[in-house]
């Protein structure tokens, strides 16, 4: 059993359909928050041990979840699993080729939420495979995440700071950017958005007790 990854990105569509099971979902919680046996789910989610093992198989089998060793019980011997990753997203990839795109004619706006949502999505994409390339690799992918918000007063002032934000970026990156000659240096991507929250927050997924 390898350590556990923070965040696993799903781009096989029958792994994200697996996923999408209500009852799977419950226990790859559970299986997040320790190694758990077959007869622990069953028990916590009410259901016969049989029945839950069939959908332990089917989330090994789908790599989501991870033999965890064994323990014996009342004589036998119980395999234990524990979930390949704390949480989970799905890859843009899943959609095929409904998934948005920057390079579609219809995302070149920079002011559309259309264009926005392209660029999550390939940040998202490359992010994951990025950090499966880094962890073949053995090493650790460096990124850099910046989280803020800014209230604006009117439309003038929006308009102003982006044309701020987009001098200031510009200039940044014209600094701090090395020449590409002889094949030296990384390069990075950056990618900058503002968008307005929902008026209702998205609540933070709760821990499993």
């Amino acid at each position: 059993m390898g350590p556990m990854d923070d965040v696993a990105t799903l781009s096989d569509p029958a792994a994200a359909e697996l996923l999408m099971h209500p009852l799977r979902q419950r226990i790859l919680e559970a299986a997040a928050a320790g190694p758990v046996s077959s007869s622990e789910v069953a028990r916590d989610i009410g259901l016969a041990r049989q029945k839950v093992n069939y959908h332990l198989r089917a989330l090994a089998d789908a790599g989501l979840l991870e033999p965890a060793g064994e323990r014996p019980r009342r004589g036998l011997t119980e395999k234990l699993y524990q979930a390949s990753a704390r949480s989970y997203a799905l890859a843009p990839d899943v959609l095929g080729g409904l998934a948005p795109t920057e390079a579609d004619g219809h995302f070149r706006d920079a002011f559309s939420a259309g264009t926005l949502l392209a660029l999550a999505a390939r940040t998202h994409a490359e992010v994951a495979r990025s950090a499966e390339q880094a962890a073949a690799e053995g090493r650790r992918l460096a990124t850099l995440s910046i989280d803020t918000e800014v209230r604006f007063e009117s439309a003038a002032q929006q308009a102003a700071f982006a044309e701020a934000l987009t001098q200031a970026v510009a200039d940044v990156v014209a600094r701090f950017t090395s020449p590409a000659t002889r094949g030296r240096g990384r390069r990075y991507r950056l990618v900058a958005g503002a968008y307005p929250p929902p008026r209702d927050p998205i609540a933070p997924p709760t821990e499993t007790p």
